[in-house]
């Protein structure tokens, strides 16, 4: 795996040498911008506002606009002074149960791979985190900016850290919570359990598929053999009077008992 970060895990005086690697991959099909009569493809170029000359990727830089109209350039040097060794070092402020921080806040995820003389805290860490059922809270910084994140155990004893927002970043939801101001009767929820025990199974994740992307792959494929359509899209069914809540439920339900698989008997011996 290609390695995006190398520093230290440091907890108290434990310190260790790791590097990160993305934990994801982007699989979707890569389709590029060209123009529709021809497939050419497009370029982008920078130009400067100021007199419109093309800015070479070597001279490009960041700048914040002051109030007064001024550019700060801000380069490598400020950012040295900004985060210092904080660049170099996951730092655990705490350790804390899994579910401290809400779903919402989760980010980008990486490996913690160590480094070989590492090894030895890497898997002690790891276990202890397994043993206790905690993550520990971490503070790092990648690509220019300081970051919470949550260092966990996998069960075959991998270090993965999971970047966080800081409350700050994270929205908070603009409309009332249904549930604030909906009663549900116990009948319904009665129901409704019965729907998620009777549709509850093991989640086989390796199996599941990003099915868009094979249909897009499809289409692409029969439009390289020459075909310019792929038959026409369903059509959707006219609209049906509301169902009732309960009724709906019910058949849910039934549905669900009618799609599991039965159970296979089991044979008697034969007594002789």
């Amino acid at each position: 795996m290609r390695s995006i970060w190398k520093g230290t895990i440091s907890a108290g005086l434990l310190s260790f040498g790791v590097t990160l690697a993305s934990a994801v991959t982007d699989d979707s099909i890569e389709l590029h911008q060209v123009r529709a009569r021809d497939g050419s493809r497009v370029r982008y170029r920078r130009f400067a506002a100021a007199d419109g000359e093309e800015v070479p990727y070597a001279d490009l830089a960041k700048g914040y606009e002051a109030g007064n109209g001024e550019i700060v350039i801000v380069g490598p040097a400020e950012y040295e002074e900004a985060y210092g060794e904080k660049v170099r070092d996951i730092e655990v402020v705490t350790f804390t149960d899994a579910d401290a921080l809400p779903r919402a806040a989760h980010d980008a995820t990486y490996y913690v791979q160590p480094e070989q003389n590492s090894r030895k805290p890497y898997a002690l860490l790891a276990q202890g985190l397994l043993d206790t059922g905690k993550v520990a809270v971490v503070r790092f910084a990648l690509r220019e900016r300081e970051s919470l994140g949550l260092l966990s155990a996998t069960e075959e004893g991998y270090l993965v850290l999971e970047r966080v927002r800081y409350a700050a970043g994270l929205l908070r939801p603009d409309f009332k919570a249904p549930q604030l101001d909906v009663r549900a009767s116990v009948a319904e929820l009665s129901l409704m359990e019965q729907l998620i025990a009777e549709k509850s199974a093991r989640f086989d994740w390796d199996a599941e598929a990003d099915q868009s992307q094979e249909r897009l792959q499809a289409v692409i494929d029969r439009k390289v053999k020459g075909l310019k359509t792929v038959g026409k899209p369903k059509e959707k069914a006219a609209g049906s009077p509301p169902v009732d809540l309960a009724e709906a439920l019910k058949a849910s339900v039934a549905q669900a008992k009618a799609s599991r698989k039965p159970a296979p008997r089991s044979r008697k011996a034969k007594v002789a």
